[in-house]
């Protein structure tokens, strides 16, 4: 909040004091803000300051989770393609298959987990042309599932995370290789492994 209160100084005078100085330099800058957290209620719970909420927020876009836009997911894969092959010294292609897999994904990490995936691809699969067997969750999402029919809401979510979970430490063998690609904390990993084993 101390570092709120110094920021909206800055904006509202349009001027910086180096510390240590007396003067204040003049800054002509213009401030572009993005965040994923929900603004308002920070604001009404007291953990950023209204002041600065509505001087930085003069003109509002919101911008949807990639799962919302679909239609930007072929753009921004093969966007991401070009630029690691670039990077790595490769000439990958994405087949057909592939590509409707990555639009019916549930991309719970946006575009930076969309981003991660394709530079895995690109250096993991031994392919020329990206395979559906070198996404980094398995052969496919919509593949051959356990029946579910019958089963709670949680039970189903339950048996989704143990198939993630074994088909990661399949593919990535380390608890810290599997945190980075599932882009949670290893300690998160490690205790979800261990409740998976004492489950049997």
């Amino acid at each position: 909040m101390s570092l709120q209160v110094k920021f909206l100084r800055a904006l509202e005078s349009r001027a910086v004091t180096r510390i240590g100085a007396q003067s204040q330099i003049p800054v002509d800058i213009r401030v572009i803000a993005a965040t994923n957290k929900n603004l308002k209620r920070l604001v009404e719970e007291g953990h950023f300051r209204e002041d600065l909420f509505y001087r930085l927020n003069v003109v509002g876009l919101e911008i949807p989770p990639l799962r919302e836009r679909k239609d930007d997911i072929p753009v921004l894969a093969l966007k991401f393609l070009q630029f690691f092959n670039k990077q790595y010294g490769q000439n990958k292609k994405i087949t057909y298959e592939v590509m409707k897999e990555l639009e019916n994904y549930a991309w719970r990490g946006s575009v930076r987990q969309l981003r991660n995936v394709m530079e895995n691809m690109v250096v993991v699969s031994n392919n020329e042309y990206l395979q559906l067997n070198d996404l980094p969750w398995g052969e496919t999402v919509h593949g051959e599932m356990p029946s579910n029919e019958g089963m709670s809401l949680h039970a189903q979510l339950k048996q989704a995370e143990r198939q993630i979970l074994e088909d990661a430490k399949k593919k990535y063998g380390s608890s810290r290789k599997m945190a980075d690609a599932l882009q949670v904390d290893q300690s998160t990993v490690i205790r979800k492994l261990k409740h998976l084993k004492t489950e049997g």
